[in-house]
């Protein structure tokens, strides 16, 4: 934490409220990227245990790590992204195509790229 963010806390917390408490020790990058990164490790772990199991990823899989992501990241950069958000997860599919018709990779596999991209 920096010195003046230091500062700063330690007047907020002299009386104030709880809020401005909170808002010092978990800032919205802190606890965003924290919460981002254990959504995402959720939503690998599930496709993995699929993968195993059935040697498939779900569809709904897929698009609730979109959606999520898709949300977190407005959350976090605003509405303006969307266009480079649509791009970000574009990417994984151009790049990794060839590789799926060659039969080396899944489909699923290249989707669930793109989900890590959206995040």
């Amino acid at each position: 934490m920096e010195n003046g963010k230091k500062n700063i806390c330690k007047k907020l917390y002299n009386g104030q409220s709880v809020w401005n408490r909170l808002k010092c020790n978990y800032t919205k990058e802190g606890w965003l990227r924290k919460v981002k990164y254990i959504i995402l490790l959720g939503i690998l772990i599930l496709a993995v245990c699929s993968d195993v199991r059935t040697e498939k990823i779900r569809n709904k899989l897929i698009l609730a790590g979109l959606a999520t992501g898709f949300l977190i990241q407005i959350y976090e950069k605003g509405i303006s992204f969307i266009p480079l958000w649509f791009i970000q997860i574009s990417i994984p599919i151009f790049l990794f195509y060839p590789i799926f018709r060659i039969g080396a990779l899944g489909a699923g596999d290249i989707k669930l790229f793109s989900v890590i991209a959206g995040f």
